[in-house]
Protein backbone atom coordinates (compact mmCIF):
# COMPACT_ATOMS: atom_id res chain seq x y z
CA UNK A 1 0.00 0.00 0.00
CA UNK A 2 2.97 2.40 0.81
CA UNK A 3 4.18 2.79 -2.72
CA UNK A 4 0.41 2.95 -4.04
CA UNK A 5 -0.05 6.05 -1.45
CA UNK A 6 2.86 7.55 -2.33
CA UNK A 7 2.67 7.55 -6.03
CA UNK A 8 -0.51 9.76 -5.46
CA UNK A 9 2.11 12.60 -4.41
CA UNK A 10 3.11 15.04 -7.34
CA UNK A 11 4.99 17.84 -6.56
CA UNK A 12 5.78 20.50 -9.28
CA UNK A 13 9.67 20.31 -10.69
CA UNK A 14 10.40 23.57 -10.88
CA UNK A 15 9.92 24.71 -7.46
CA UNK A 16 12.04 21.50 -5.97
CA UNK A 17 14.75 22.52 -8.61
CA UNK A 18 14.75 25.77 -6.24
CA UNK A 19 15.12 23.70 -2.80
CA UNK A 20 17.71 21.78 -4.92
CA UNK A 21 19.54 25.03 -6.26
CA UNK A 22 19.04 26.26 -2.25
CA UNK A 23 21.22 22.72 -1.23
CA UNK A 24 23.93 23.02 -3.49
CA UNK A 25 24.35 26.39 -2.57
CA UNK A 26 25.04 25.09 1.05
CA UNK A 27 27.31 22.65 0.66
CA UNK A 28 29.44 24.97 -2.58
CA UNK A 29 29.19 28.22 -0.67
CA UNK A 30 27.13 29.80 -3.39
CA UNK A 31 25.08 32.19 -3.72
CA UNK A 32 21.52 31.04 -3.10
CA UNK A 33 17.79 31.64 -5.19
CA UNK A 34 16.12 32.03 -1.93
CA UNK A 35 16.24 33.50 1.44
CA UNK A 36 16.21 31.40 4.35
CA UNK A 37 12.21 32.68 5.07
CA UNK A 38 11.54 32.41 1.90
CA UNK A 39 13.42 28.68 1.32
CA UNK A 40 11.15 27.49 5.05
CA UNK A 41 7.74 29.19 3.47
CA UNK A 42 8.45 27.19 0.15
CA UNK A 43 9.11 23.73 2.20
CA UNK A 44 5.97 24.59 4.31
CA UNK A 45 3.77 25.14 1.30
CA UNK A 46 5.18 21.70 -1.11
CA UNK A 47 4.95 19.67 2.19
CA UNK A 48 1.26 20.81 2.60
CA UNK A 49 0.52 20.05 -1.18
CA UNK A 50 1.95 16.66 -0.44
CA UNK A 51 0.41 16.37 2.71
CA UNK A 52 -3.16 16.93 0.91
CA UNK A 53 -2.48 14.76 -1.98
CA UNK A 54 -1.63 11.70 0.42
CA UNK A 55 -4.39 12.24 2.64
CA UNK A 56 -6.83 11.88 -0.11
CA UNK A 57 -5.12 8.88 -1.51
CA UNK A 58 -5.14 7.38 1.79
CA UNK A 59 -8.64 8.40 3.26
CA UNK A 60 -10.42 10.18 0.60
CA UNK A 61 -13.03 7.53 -0.03
CA UNK A 62 -14.23 7.06 3.39
CA UNK A 63 -13.60 9.99 4.92
CA UNK A 64 -13.72 13.65 4.34
CA UNK A 65 -10.20 15.73 4.50
CA UNK A 66 -10.27 19.26 4.70
CA UNK A 67 -7.50 21.86 4.43
CA UNK A 68 -7.45 23.68 8.19
CA UNK A 69 -6.19 26.65 6.90
CA UNK A 70 -9.44 27.21 4.78
CA UNK A 71 -11.35 27.43 7.87
CA UNK A 72 -8.73 29.34 10.19
CA UNK A 73 -6.14 31.03 8.98
CA UNK A 74 -2.68 32.38 11.07
CA UNK A 75 -3.38 29.82 14.06
CA UNK A 76 -0.91 27.19 15.59
CA UNK A 77 -2.09 23.63 16.03
CA UNK A 78 -2.88 21.66 12.71
CA UNK A 79 -2.78 22.01 9.39
CA UNK A 80 -6.13 19.48 7.85
CA UNK A 81 -9.23 18.50 9.95
CA UNK A 82 -10.63 14.75 8.83
CA UNK A 83 -13.87 14.31 9.25
CA UNK A 84 -14.51 17.80 10.96
CA UNK A 85 -12.70 16.49 14.54
CA UNK A 86 -9.59 14.67 13.61
CA UNK A 87 -6.84 17.19 13.80
CA UNK A 88 -3.52 16.59 11.45
CA UNK A 89 -0.29 19.02 12.17
CA UNK A 90 2.40 18.59 8.93
CA UNK A 91 5.93 19.68 9.93
CA UNK A 92 8.08 20.10 6.64
CA UNK A 93 11.91 19.71 5.77
CA UNK A 94 13.98 20.03 2.92
CA UNK A 95 17.47 19.35 4.35
CA UNK A 96 19.80 16.47 2.97
CA UNK A 97 21.46 15.82 5.88
CA UNK A 98 18.57 15.62 8.70
CA UNK A 99 15.06 15.75 9.49
CA UNK A 100 13.65 17.29 11.91
CA UNK A 101 11.71 20.27 13.92
CA UNK A 102 11.03 22.00 16.78
CA UNK A 103 8.34 23.16 19.60
CA UNK A 104 7.96 25.74 21.92
CA UNK A 105 10.37 25.38 25.37
CA UNK A 106 8.03 24.20 27.92
CA UNK A 107 5.87 21.18 25.63
CA UNK A 108 2.89 23.54 25.79
CA UNK A 109 0.72 26.12 23.81
CA UNK A 110 -1.39 25.64 20.47
CA UNK A 111 1.42 24.17 18.53
CA UNK A 112 0.90 20.70 20.65
CA UNK A 113 -3.01 20.73 20.29
CA UNK A 114 -3.43 18.27 17.85
CA UNK A 115 -4.08 14.27 17.35
CA UNK A 116 -1.39 13.54 14.54
CA UNK A 117 1.82 14.59 13.09
CA UNK A 118 2.90 14.14 9.91
CA UNK A 119 6.90 14.94 9.00
CA UNK A 120 6.93 15.28 5.51
CA UNK A 121 10.92 15.66 4.29
CA UNK A 122 11.40 17.02 1.31
CA UNK A 123 15.26 16.56 1.39
CA UNK A 124 14.95 13.06 0.45
CA UNK A 125 14.30 13.93 -2.91
CA UNK A 126 17.19 16.36 -3.08
CA UNK A 127 21.02 15.14 -3.96
CA UNK A 128 23.79 16.44 -1.89
CA UNK A 129 26.55 14.69 -3.22
CA UNK A 130 28.59 17.90 -3.63
CA UNK A 131 31.36 19.52 -1.49
CA UNK A 132 31.09 18.35 2.22
CA UNK A 133 28.56 15.50 1.33
CA UNK A 134 29.98 14.28 -2.06
CA UNK A 135 31.09 10.52 -0.54
CA UNK A 136 27.95 10.64 2.10
CA UNK A 137 25.69 8.10 0.81
CA UNK A 138 22.55 9.50 1.17
CA UNK A 139 20.02 7.94 -0.98
CA UNK A 140 17.76 10.46 -3.48
CA UNK A 141 13.70 9.41 -3.12
CA UNK A 142 11.16 9.92 -6.20
CA UNK A 143 8.82 11.14 -3.35
CA UNK A 144 8.85 12.68 0.03
CA UNK A 145 9.68 10.36 3.29
CA UNK A 146 6.53 10.93 5.36
CA UNK A 147 6.65 10.54 9.29
CA UNK A 148 3.61 9.19 10.76
CA UNK A 149 3.27 9.85 14.73
CA UNK A 150 0.69 9.91 17.26
CA UNK A 151 0.29 13.29 18.84
CA UNK A 152 0.49 11.91 22.09
CA UNK A 153 3.41 10.14 21.23
CA UNK A 154 5.12 13.87 19.90
CA UNK A 155 4.10 15.39 23.47
CA UNK A 156 6.21 12.72 24.80
CA UNK A 157 9.03 13.53 23.25
CA UNK A 158 8.52 17.34 23.85
CA UNK A 159 8.53 16.77 27.52
CA UNK A 160 11.58 15.03 27.48
CA UNK A 161 13.30 18.68 26.20
CA UNK A 162 15.62 17.29 24.21
CA UNK A 163 17.11 20.36 23.15
CA UNK A 164 20.85 21.64 21.22
CA UNK A 165 19.84 25.62 22.35
CA UNK A 166 17.18 27.60 24.45
CA UNK A 167 15.19 27.77 21.33
CA UNK A 168 13.19 25.31 21.75
CA UNK A 169 11.89 21.76 22.11
CA UNK A 170 14.28 19.50 18.98
CA UNK A 171 12.82 16.70 17.38
CA UNK A 172 15.36 15.73 14.46
CA UNK A 173 17.38 12.69 13.27
CA UNK A 174 20.51 12.69 11.05
CA UNK A 175 20.57 10.92 7.95
CA UNK A 176 23.81 9.96 7.90
CA UNK A 177 26.52 8.58 10.51
CA UNK A 178 27.72 11.68 12.42
CA UNK A 179 30.57 11.73 15.74
CA UNK A 180 28.42 10.32 19.04
CA UNK A 181 30.27 12.46 20.98
CA UNK A 182 28.53 15.54 20.10
CA UNK A 183 25.77 16.97 21.51
CA UNK A 184 23.80 16.74 17.90
CA UNK A 185 24.11 13.43 17.82
CA UNK A 186 23.20 12.28 21.88
CA UNK A 187 20.13 14.24 21.78
CA UNK A 188 18.62 12.73 18.72
CA UNK A 189 15.10 11.20 18.46
CA UNK A 190 16.06 8.28 17.62
CA UNK A 191 12.58 6.97 17.76
CA UNK A 192 11.39 8.76 14.33
CA UNK A 193 13.09 6.06 12.52
CA UNK A 194 10.06 3.74 13.83
CA UNK A 195 7.54 5.91 12.63
CA UNK A 196 8.68 6.36 8.74
CA UNK A 197 6.23 5.47 6.03
CA UNK A 198 3.44 4.08 9.09
CA UNK A 199 0.40 4.97 7.51
CA UNK A 200 -1.39 2.46 9.21
CA UNK A 201 -1.16 4.40 12.29
CA UNK A 202 -2.89 7.27 10.91
CA UNK A 203 -5.57 4.93 9.27
CA UNK A 204 -6.00 3.07 12.92
CA UNK A 205 -6.05 6.19 14.97
CA UNK A 206 -8.66 7.80 12.32
CA UNK A 207 -10.90 4.63 12.33
CA UNK A 208 -10.67 4.84 16.02
CA UNK A 209 -8.36 1.56 16.36
CA UNK A 210 -5.65 3.38 18.51
CA UNK A 211 -6.59 5.31 21.42
CA UNK A 212 -5.27 8.67 21.16
CA UNK A 213 -5.15 11.79 23.62
CA UNK A 214 -6.76 14.22 21.52
CA UNK A 215 -6.95 17.19 24.32
CA UNK A 216 -3.44 19.12 25.26
CA UNK A 217 -2.69 19.07 28.97
CA UNK A 218 -3.31 22.29 30.65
Amino acid sequence: MTDSVLEAVSLPTEELGLLQSCVLGDLLRQPKPLTGVARMRLSDRLATQATHQLLNALLGRVHKVSDANDIRRNQPGYDFIVDDHFRVQVKAGCYVESFGWAHKVGGSGADLDFDFLLGVDLGVMLNGRQGRLARVDIPVKPFPDFYCIPGATVREWVDLGRRVNARGNHIYLYKRPINLETKEAQRQTLELADYLGRFDLLSAAISGAVPLETSHRD
